[in-house]
């Protein structure tokens, strides 16, 4: 099919503003605290014979959980079953140290509020990057993105793409669905 020179491909992305796109990073991550993220990574601890570098434990949210749980130097990590001085050697923190001369509750009210911080940052990060791939995948122009594209495939503008691919670029999936419907 893909040789079939009567057959048009149209590749679409959705990519919204990003005032749009860090608002509902924001939200979402609310939706995620709300619902017991930390909760959710204390159990799977408690449970698990995981580590600070095993993958799931790297990705955003779930890693800024652990580094908060560190930090308030957190029980779970007391389970037979976890190396804790993996745990805060990864994070940089001295066991004996972990709580500061703070009152117990504002240390921990001050490390909940970096960790939703740095779960923020690294999210609108990891967004970041995901535009940038998906610009380079896409092959569109940066200053293009709500408009189509036709597809050139002359060498010297680096375009790779078939001359029976459409390349079109939303804002928000109701213009993708109008566009197809």
């Amino acid at each position: 099919m893909a040789n079939n020179p009567n057959q048009q491909w149209h590749a679409l992305t959705v990519m919204p503003d990003r005032p749009w796109l860090h608002i509902r990073i924001e939200q979402r991550l609310d939706i995620m605290w709300n619902d017991g993220l930390v909760t959710e990574v204390i159990g799977l601890l408690e449970r698990y014979p995981l580590t600070p570098n095993l993958p799931s434990m790297r990705c955003v949210g779930y890693r800024q959980v652990l580094e908060y749980l560190v930090h308030i130097d957190h029980p779970v990590f007391e389970q037979p079953h976890l190396d804790k001085a993996q745990f805060y050697s990864t994070f940089e923190v001295l066991q004996s140290s972990a709580q500061s001369s703070l009152s117990e509750g504002a240390t921990e009210a001050l490390a909940c509020q970096q960790m939703q911080n740095k779960a923020l940052y690294a999210t609108r990060q990891l967004a970041k990057r995901q535009y940038t791939w998906l610009r380079k995948v896409m092959q569109l122009p940066s200053n293009s993105m709500d408009g189509a594209i036709a597809a050139d495939t002359s060498s010297e503008k680096g375009y790779s793409i078939d001359r029976n691919m459409v390349v079109k670029a939303f804002t928000t999936m109701a213009q993708a669905r109008d566009y197809l419907y």
